[in-house]
């Protein structure tokens, strides 16, 4: 049916709102400046240089948010020696050059980027900090209430995968009841740093973890708030001692994760992060 004289027709309409949503979008991009801009690394490619081209199209500055390498995480699934590794190591180690500055999460990291790479942009280690949602629970009573409550696993474990808000809080309450946490993160790069041992420490939580790579000790100190292994029966020989009958190097461990629980965000990028950008301290 033919439009009526003066009525448009939802066709043209949306020949015409596009192509003004793209202009509006494309002048906000480049017309619209933040000082500075900040890109977490990886993903690397083409976000990488994408990034720094909006930048320069933008006149603003470039801050790369490194947590590992992209290349080291393809290489295990590809091998090192693949063409794509090697395409995409190339983009990461040169686009990354001409970034104003760099963020990192271990002291490893830091040494990888300015002796490896060559990077003479400034170079800050924010080592990774627990989510208020990760605190340690107040008394054994509202352990054993927690726990008493837990719903089914299967479902359970479902809904955190999911990542609802509300599962989520019980599953920070999860590893702060738990006696013992075990982690298996190997580490593509041997620099980078594991998030779940950060949340365990928030909650508290002592951690066996595998330390066969190097910043593993800039987050666990070994016999303090938790242990290292690099073998199976090196992590067995740990879960019978610490979870036998004599508790007490447990305990021991539990105070580590504790005290090292204090330590949260603001603590750790006001005094690095904010004072190099300038801003106020919270």
């Amino acid at each position: 049916m033919d439009a009526r004289p003066g009525e448009c027709q939802p066709a043209n309409i949306s020949c015409v709102r596009h192509p003004i949503s793209l202009a509006t979008a494309i002048t906000v991009l480049l017309i619209l400046k933040l000082q500075p801009s900040k890109h977490q690394n990886p993903p690397a490619a083409p976000t990488l240089l994408l990034a720094q081209c909006v930048c320069w199209l933008r006149n603003t500055r470039l801050i790369i948010d490194w947590h590992n390498f992209g290349y080291s995480i393809l290489s295990m699934k590809l091998g090192s020696k693949h063409p794509m590794v090697k395409l995409l190591r190339h983009h990461e180690l040169r686009v990354c050059r001409f970034a104003t500055a760099n963020f990192c999460v271990s002291n490893a990291m830091a040494r990888v980027l300015q002796e490896e790479v060559g990077i003479k942009a400034p170079v800050l280690v924010l080592h990774d900090r627990p989510s208020p949602l990760f605190q340690p629970v107040s008394s054994e009573a509202e352990r054993f209430e927690f726990l008493a409550h837990l719903p089914e696993t299967t479902d359970f474990m479902k809904a955190v995968r999911d990542g609802k808000r509300s599962e989520l809080i019980d599953y920070a309450k999860l590893l702060a009841c738990s006696s013992l946490g075990v982690c298996l993160h190997t580490s593509s790069s041997g620099v980078d740093l594991p998030m779940k041992v950060v949340d365990m420490f928030g909650a508290g939580l002592p951690v066996v973890a595998w330390d066969r790579y190097e910043s593993w000790h800039e987050l666990i100190t070994d016999g303090v708030n938790g242990r290292g292994f690099g073998s199976a029966e090196e992590l067995c020989n740990h879960l019978v001692d610490l979870l036998g009958e004599d508790r007490s190097k447990l305990q021991s461990l539990r105070l580590g994760a504790r005290r090292e629980s204090r330590r949260r965000w603001d603590d750790e990028w006001d005094p690095i992060a904010g004072r190099f950008l300038g801003l106020p301290s919270s």
